[in-house]
């Protein structure tokens, strides 16, 4: 049978028998009314010295003329002025405000403008109305060219949401620009975790309509007003997808998605899922077989479902997605696949962390191989179609796969996980699959020896033809360049066994917030490292990549005529990443978060045993605490001290919330023997380029030739510190300061 043909009779049956729906106007005139708005003429009034506050930032009105938009519904949710005012911002914790001074070279903001747009659900229409008296006035000419500029491309899906189930929200959302020029954008978000965002457009990008945000914080009394989260706000939680997948010889992919889904709110209109904007929706079917109507604009990547009526709330509901499109590219002239997104093929909740359980079937060509996330339940092989299903019964936060012309090769082990190798089978080195499947059992092995036992069975090592790579629960996907090109650094068993140390660090345990991510990427990066330093039993390779990150973090932005931006605290997460901070996010998550974890096992080692039992003590009760969970830093900080056995707030305060990195010139002199022939050592410690209150534990290491060493530790605080050392029954040969690259920093010696 013709493999087309298969695939249409397998997956698109339903799909085929069903007249496509078309969104209704009932259901989506909403979308239309929010994302196009329209002045209302008859609606317009002068204002002057008007001051309308939102959380930490304040609009002042100066003069000039408001605009409210055509009510959706009888409800008004714009309003548009023109004339002269000025938007000012002091945000309210210190990592805001040097996040701000970083961006602007000021802690607080202060923008004029003269055009301002506001969408609302909160109580500013009362306001304006309290304030000012509306009368007919003129349209405004270039409004929609305006709106579709500024407003279209930035504003939260949320806010259609709440206006389409006309729910009260606290949702407000600001466009603000000094003669159409650089806009920024103020937005209070009820639904998010940190509720208030300051927002630019990016700098230096061709499309103009992309925002990253400059600030993030709270609500102020948060806790007390705080009536919805993310889950609440979608207003449902998947539970369940049950997806029909096929790949056809020429590489199109068709697929239907069952998703089971718990309502969490009553009377919603519409629900939305995010969906790879490569892939058209046919049809949308309730769990009784009802049509939904449904709308997917272009490039939105954003689906919008009606609710169906029994959708009931606590229940458990369902529906069923029938989509397509060219989400599967294959090179021109190779062998080789990619997936566009390999999460985004599936329709996935607006929520972030919504975990849920898959059961997943692809109909494959006989002649690729496949391999998914999930365990393999059952293969089977019609003609030249392989039919394969895989069922993950653990909740996962994303599901992937991955297909191509591939080799496979089995990794012989006594003990889980099974690990295949999955590469193309042209261009790479001989015998990479191989050595690549080693370096992952090893990692592996390793890594449960270190962190705890992991609850992966089987684990797929896939080549894909990027330079970067991917975690998913069983799946890693690897770059080609890993199987091509060989390293005699390291570096290519770092890669391979950062991948694998995900399925500790930010799969086995999740990190909870943006501001954590850290605790996956930073844990996965310094896990690899220290395979490295075992695996190839060489100090001087770790100790070379550990050098040449802290170059590169020392060193980023230093230009020849003066210094660049400065780099966010890891504690912004992706935020370190800007327009103008590109790159940041790989060099302080990964890096400098690594960095952090090795300051941390240098703190706790035994220098007189060199044992590093408190360290991976500390690592396994982290990771079995939290297995299965997410953590925050506070979470690791509580077990850090808990292990460190002292108050280790001065420490995350430094090296996670804060950006200071210190230089020491360290300098000594040995006297003359005394009496007993012992010798005195006076040295003497600047400590710069940090506040005055910055603190850490450096070792010494004190050699006094063939082999005899001693160490210590030295608590540096304060601009200068002189220390003598314990009398030493030998003279020194040299002394080392900051012995195994124990602490982040520049060290001048003076000797």
């Amino acid at each position: 049978m013709n493999t087309m043909k298969l695939l249409t009779s397998l997956v698109l049956v339903c799909a085929v028998s069903v007249v496509v729906s078309q969104p209704c106007a009932a259901q989506f005139k909403t979308l239309a009314d929010v994302f196009a708005p329209d002045v209302d003429i008859s609606k317009s009034a002068s204002v002057k010295n008007l001051v309308v506050k939102r959380d930490a930032g304040t609009f002042f009105l100066q003069e000039g003329e408001i605009h409210l938009c055509r009510p959706h519904s009888g409800q008004v949710f714009g309003a548009m002025f023109i004339g002269k005012g000025t938007f000012s911002l002091t945000p309210p914790n210190d990592v805001e405000r040097k996040q701000l001074q970083r961006f602007y070279n000021t802690e607080t903001v202060k923008q004029e403008f003269t055009t301002l747009f506001v969408v609302f659900t909160d109580s500013t229409l009362s306001e304006l109305s309290r304030s000012l008296v509306f009368k007919s006035g003129g349209k405004l000419a270039g409004i929609k060219d305006y709106l579709t500029e500024y407003l279209l491309y930035g504003l939260n899906p949320a806010f259609a949401k709440t206006l389409a189930d006309r729910q009260q929200s606290d949702y407000f959302y600001a466009c603000f620009s000094r003669d159409l020029g650089e806009p920024m954008f103020y937005e209070i978000n009820a639904g998010a975790s940190e509720e208030v965002m300051l927002m630019r457009r990016q700098r230096n990008d061709g499309n103009s309509h992309r925002r990253e945000i400059v600030c993030q914080f709270e609500r102020q009394n948060a806790d007390a007003i705080r009536n919805q989260d993310e889950a609440m706000q979608a207003g449902f939680k998947i539970e369940h997808y049950r997806i029909e997948a096929g790949i056809s010889e020429s590489f199109a992919f068709a697929a239907n998605a069952q998703v089971e889904f718990q309502v969490l709110r009553p009377a919603q209109t519409l629900i939305y899922f995010y969906l790879s904007s490569a892939l058209s929706v046919d049809s949308v079917l309730s769990g009784n077989g009802e049509r939904l109507a449904f709308l997917m604009n272009n490039n939105s990547g954003i689906l919008w479902v009606e609710c169906s009526p029994k959708f009931i709330l606590n229940q458990t509901s369902m529906l069923r997605v029938y989509y397509h499109g060219d989400v599967l590219v294959k090179f021109t002239g190779s062998n080789y696949f990619y997936l566009l997104d390999p999460s985004g093929w599936y329709p996935r909740s607006p929520q972030w962390f919504n975990k849920a359980t898959f059961d997943l079937t692809f109909h494959t060509p006989a002649r690729l191989k496949f391999c998914s996330i999930g365990d393999n339940l059952s293969t089977q092989t019609t003609g030249d179609i392989v039919t394969s299903r895989w069922l993950a019964k653990s909740p996962l936060r994303n599901a992937s796969f991955n297909i191509g012309f591939f080799e496979e090769r089995k990794i012989e082990s006594q003990t889980p996980p099974a690990i295949t190798v999955l590469t193309t089978i042209s261009g790479r080195r001989k015998d990479m699959e191989k050595e690549a499947g080693e370096d992952i059992q090893q990692s592996f092995m390793f890594f449960e020896k270190m962190f705890g036992k992991c609850a992966v069975e089987k684990l797929y090592a896939t080549e894909i033809p990027y330079a970067h790579g991917e975690a998913f629960p069983g799946l890693i996907h690897l770059s080609a360049w890993t199987f091509i090109y060989a390293s005699s650094d390291g570096s290519d068993e770092l890669f391979r066994a950062h991948e694998v140390a995900h399925q500790w660090w930010g799969i086995g345990v999740g990190f909870k917030t943006y501001h954590d991510q850290w605790l996956s990427e930073g844990f996965a990066e310094y896990s690899g490292l220290w395979y490295v330093q075992t695996a190839l039993k060489d100090n001087g390779k770790f100790f070379d990549m550990l050098r040449t990150w802290k170059d590169e973090i020392l060193s980023n932005r230093q230009e020849l005529f003066g210094k660049g931006q400065e780099a966010g605290p890891i504690w912004l997460g992706h935020r370190t990443n800007s327009s103008t901070t590109r790159g940041d996010y790989n060099l302080i998550i990964y890096k400098k978060g690594a960095w952090v974890l090795h300051m941390l096992r240098n703190l706790l080692i035994d220098l007189k045993t060199m044992k590093e039992d408190r360290f991976t003590d500390m690592m396994k009760e982290f990771y079995t605490t939290y297995a299965g969970s997410v953590a925050s830093t506070a979470d690791f900080q509580k077990i850090v001290e808990k292990h460190a056995g002292m108050p280790m707030d001065w420490f995350f305060k430094q090296w996670i919330y804060e950006t200071a990195i210190p230089k020491y010139q360290f300098g000594y002199t040995v006297a003359a023997p005394n009496a007993e022939g012992k010798y005195q050592v006076n040295c003497r410690i600047a400590q710069l380029n940090v506040p005055a209150d910055f603190q850490m534990y450096v070792p010494v290491k004190i050699d006094f030739g063939g082999g005899k060493l001693a160490r210590l530790r030295v608590l540096v605080k304060g601009d200068t510190k002189e220390i003598t050392l314990p009398l030493l029954p030998m003279k020194p040969e040299r002394i080392t300061f900051n012995d195994l690259e124990s602490v982040l920093c520049e060290v001048e010696n003076l000797n």
